[in-house]
């Protein structure tokens, strides 16, 4: 299958209980056929610390690019169709925008920026984010009933 009918998904989501990134290999043969596998999924609880969510979708988004950044390593895929997918408006104003923030989002913004690039950032809605149960608290009996998974 040739590089140019593989793209990489990746969705980042975040909540008061976790966040988390997966990534999600998207194929496509040349009849047409599609194929998405699950390839990489990370969680962290949140910190002790009172932090806002869009601090926390920031550091989904964080964990996101690195995830990314091992798989297509790993994989030897350099230039595969990369798309990096969060429902949080607040994120993708950083990640966009040129703007000076706090020292915390730009730390965050620019290791973001070195593995990706804004152009690959879009929003996506909450109730079609794969990620969002994964942030959230879930046994593996509701995992498994979940249609992403």
């Amino acid at each position: 299958m040739k590089e140019s009918n593989l793209s990489i998904h990746t969705f980042v989501d975040a909540s008061k209980t976790a966040y988390a990134a997966c990534i999600f290999l998207r194929s496509e043969s040349s009849m047409g056929s599609v194929t998405v596998q699950l390839l990489q999924a990370r969680s962290r609880i949140t910190p002790m610390k009172t932090i806002t969510i869009p601090r926390l979708e920031l550091m989904a988004a964080t964990i996101g690019a690195r995830l990314f950044s091992s798989v297509t390593q790993a994989l030897k895929l350099p230039n595969v169709k990369a798309y990096f997918w969060t429902d949080s408006s607040t994120v993708l104003t950083w990640i966009t925008s040129r703007e000076q923030w706090s020292v915390f989002v730009i730390n965050r913004i620019s290791e973001i920026r070195k593995l990706t690039t804004s152009e690959d950032w879009f929003h996506i809605s909450t109730d079609q984010n794969p990620a969002d149960i994964l942030s959230r608290a879930c046994g593996p009996k509701q995992l498994q009933k979940h249609k992403w998974w």
